[in-house]
């Protein structure tokens, strides 16, 4: 009979413990030409761990990390859930004061910086830190030490930390306990500190290989920062839970995307904030579906662009709903064949759709989704010294997601939009989620992101979208325009256009449109008012 995990077993530093004394020697991490078995990446968190105990590390304490994607991650990783500490993986893209916010608000008083630029941007802000008492300064452990920093902090380097003895640290640590800071992308506003537990973790895990149908002989792909939710927790700690393997690349890169599918022989992966949309933008290749991928989670993406997908390179999309906040919440399975929707309300989540006055909506009725748990420990604790920020979600038991969405007569839900983005034009609301899949359907296009900007009357707003074309491709103004008219009513057509040659971007490859509502009406933008473009209006 199976016997269920305790409290103190449903840790993630005791399921490494398990995994490795069941596996040992069998690979678990592809990086580059790199193999690194279960017992090797436990063992050297364990050396990490007791290397962290002997500078004051212990059950609660915060420490930051600001690492990129190589093994010593997890190394760093582990070893501070098993002492029962609270680890804050700090984005790579932030430097001066939004570094030193997060820092500062995580209340850490250690750090682990890889050598480089981000150990640079770290001592760029070590006088405006004022928490932080020590900094490990993590290299690739195959390389020679670093060169002392010169940060006005006592620093030591990881290789010092790995001369401690490999067996486990013994902390006592429980299910319920609290294992990470995780940042909110802050797409719509300064970054909030997500608290995660072990629970919300092995959960989660469960959860995912359930649905994904995940076994031993899976090879999960791993392009998304480690310091980030989805690579730690939707591939690479899901990888370890499955007994199977993940492989990891520095970053995501459409470009090489089935190369490194091909070498490792990956047959899973996930898709976030369009990422495998940049992909599908690649020219076609006759090699297309010669390939081991076999299954693809993604975050909502339009209907046509999936079944485009799935019959040109050969892999099953499983659409997924979820958040920092609350972890996935929603999956559509192999077998539910509907087409747009994110399945069924998971194991341990109800999931409804409320009108503004937190009434329940009729189905197919448009509304805010809500999230509750139904089981201890799955979602949020708090938003870490942001108390305020979480009495404005957390309203009659419900987490209110900021997302808009419909339930079917048969429980299952359609994402819409975010809620924010919605832009008010002339007593219309506009969709960018919308407008957003019919300027990406052009063939010249390879991605875009709408936004809102101040109108001519500075009462409302207009629309903007900005715009990134295919390499070497070249497109009209009015040309676009005349692609979204045939599609999209007249008060969703852009009021100005912005060509450029990348985005700013969330460490799940979504747009922060943030930064563009910031610059406002530029230069460089074409005004269809100003070419006397006119509309159908249809």
């Amino acid at each position: 009979m199976k016997r269920f995990l305790t409290k103190s077993e449903r840790t993630i530093g005791h399921i490494v413990e398990i995994k490795a004394s069941i596996h040992g020697d069998r690979p678990f991490l592809f990086f580059g030409d790199e193999r690194h078995s279960y017992l090797q990446l436990h063992e050297m968190s364990n050396r990490v761990a007791r290397g962290l105990q002997a500078l004051g590390v212990g059950k609660g304490d915060k420490v930051a990390t600001m690492l990129p994607n190589f093994p010593e991650y997890f190394h760093v990783w582990w070893a501070i859930l098993k002492l029962g500490a609270w680890e804050v993986p700090i984005n790579g893209g932030y430097r001066g004061d939004s570094l030193a916010d997060v820092v500062n608000r995580s209340d850490a008083q250690i750090a682990v910086v890889a050598d480089g630029l981000f150990l640079e941007r770290f001592g760029d802000v070590q006088n405006k830190l004022g928490r932080v008492k020590q900094v490990v300064v993590a290299h690739r452990l195959t390389g020679p030490p670093p060169a002392d920093p010169g940060l006005r902090w006592p620093t030591c380097n990881l290789e010092e930390l790995t001369a401690y003895p490999p067996e486990s640290p013994r902390a006592e640590v429980y299910n319920h306990d609290a294992c990470m800071i995780a940042y909110t992308s802050g797409t719509t506003g300064p970054p909030k500190g997500v608290v995660c537990t072990h629970e919300f973790f092995i959960h989660g895990c469960e959860n995912k290989i359930r649905h994904m149908g995940t076994t031993t002989d899976d090879v999960i792909y791993n392009a998304f920062p480690m310091y980030n939710l989805t690579g730690q927790y939707e591939t690479s700690f899901t990888a370890l839970m499955a007994d199977a393997a993940v492989a990891m690349a520095e970053s995501f890169d459409p470009t090489t995307f089935w190369r490194d599918i091909r070498s490792y022989g990956c047959t899973e992966s996930v898709s976030m904030g369009g990422a495998f949309a940049l992909v599908e933008k690649q020219p076609p290749r006759p090699d297309d579906r010669d390939h081991p991928l076999k299954k693809l989670y993604v975050i909502p993406l339009p209907v046509d662009f999936q079944e485009r997908c799935e019959e040109r390179f050969g892999v099953k999309m499983m659409e997924v709903y979820g958040q920092t906040e609350c972890g996935l919440t929603n999956f559509r399975t192999w077998d539910q064949a509907k087409p747009g929707s994110c399945g069924p309300a998971n194991c341990g989540y109800d999931v409804k759709i409320f009108d503004e006055n937190d009434d329940e909506c009729p189905p197919n009725v448009e509304g805010e989704i809500v999230v509750r748990p139904l089981k201890s420990h799955i979602m949020l604790k708090e938003y870490y010294n942001m108390p305020d920020k979480l009495g404005a979600r957390m309203r009659n038991s419900w987490w209110h997601t900021g997302d808009m969405g419909v339930m079917d007569e048969g429980g299952y839900l359609y994402f819409k939009r975010r809620k924010e983005e919605s832009i008010r034009f002339r007593g219309h609301f506009v969709s960018t989620t919308e407008l957003e899949a019919v300027v990406n359907r052009h063939p010249d296009v390879l991605e875009c992101a709408a936004y809102r900007v101040p109108d001519q009357l500075g009462q409302e707003h207009d629309v903007a979208i900005a715009v990134r074309l295919i390499p070497e491709r070249d497109l009209a103004p009015e040309d676009l325009l005349a692609h979204c008219e045939r599609d999209l009513p007249f008060y969703m057509i852009p009021c100005y256009l912005r060509w450029v040659d990348d985005f700013e971007r969330t460490p799940t490859m979504r747009i922060v449109k943030r930064s563009l509502e910031e610059d406002g009406i530029t230069v460089d933008m074409w005004s269809r008012r100003a070419a006397g473009y006119r509309l159908s209006r249809r």
